[in-house]
């Protein structure tokens, strides 16, 4: 499912990813190296046989100092209704069993924010 219209362009960013290999110059068997692959793995890639496990998309932009956003290329949907699809599943969650739930947790004095924001810095859950 796709949030915001846009799609991973998969042709378009391998497309990017050898030109960038392109311009340094990065032969196939040296990409394989670099990337814990074999040769035939890189020519799937190239051909579009096959899209390069996200492992490796990480490791490429690590590698060539290259954000992800810069990396990645994406692609909008027409006719896109993600947002409604997900605004329609915020309105079917049962209210009164989150808020029971909320409370329960609240009143056992436990941790109301999800686990992934509890060791962060600065947790926007946790600011008035």
């Amino acid at each position: 499912m796709n949030v915001f219209g846009l799609i991973l362009d998969k042709e378009k960013t391998i497309e990017r990813v050898f030109k960038i290999c392109q311009f340094y110059n990065v032969k196939n068997v040296d990409l394989a190296e670099l990337m814990y692959t074999t040769e035939v793995e890189i020519s799937n890639w190239k051909t579009g046989k096959r899209f390069p496990d996200w492992d490796k998309i990480l490791l490429f932009a690590y590698v060539f100092e290259i954000s992800l956003d810069d990396l990645i290329v994406r692609k909008k949907i027409d006719g896109n209704n993600a947002l409604d699809e997900i605004r329609e599943k915020i309105r079917k969650i049962n209210k009164t069993n989150l808020l029971n739930t909320l409370e329960k947790k609240y009143n056992n004095n436990e941790n109301l924010s999800p686990e992934c924001y509890r060791n962060v810095g600065w947790n926007p859950l946790l600011q008035d």
